[in-house]
């Protein structure tokens, strides 16, 4: 008995609004572009994320009230990771940064790779599980637009 290929619910629903290829036996089944965020919704969306990763920061204890000093800003490493703590690099330039960017309608970087780092950071921590998934939900954010 011949095996019968049937489409999935989403891929049957794209085919029938003409988002979709169909497939055949020789063919993987075609990923359906994404919608590419328009620049009002990704700086609204960056914003709310980036206050987001503040509250959970604030909520498990890892915001500061003050800044290293002038010399942790000299970093030559990813994620400051010779001069400051990732927390410190958290709240002290990628979340200014991102206010800087949305504030002056600057681009955005083509990709982010916050929430890696933040698993490799505070692994072992469980408090540190919403705002891992608070960074994993920003990085996706940029991986969209491709």
């Amino acid at each position: 008995m011949p095996k019968v290929f049937r489409y999935s619910e989403f891929h049957q629903r794209a085919l029938d609004e003409g988002r979709a290829l169909p497939i055949n036996k020789w063919m993987k089944e075609p990923k359906v572009p994404r919608r590419k965020p328009q620049s009002k919704d990704l700086y609204q969306a960056a914003s709310e994320h980036a206050d987001r990763i503040e509250a959970e920061m604030r909520r498990i204890g890892l915001w500061s009230e003050h800044p290293p000093g002038p010399e942790a800003f000299q970093f030559r490493r990813a994620f400051a990771g010779d001069t400051m703590a990732y927390n410190q690099w958290l709240q002290f330039v990628l979340i200014p940064r991102v206010r800087q960017i949305i504030a002056n309608k600057e681009k955005f970087p083509g990709s982010s790779s916050t929430a890696a780092q933040a698993v490799r950071e505070f692994d072992g921590r469980d408090d540190c599980d919403a705002l891992i998934s608070a960074l994993a939900e920003f990085d996706r954010l940029f991986g969209a637009r491709r």
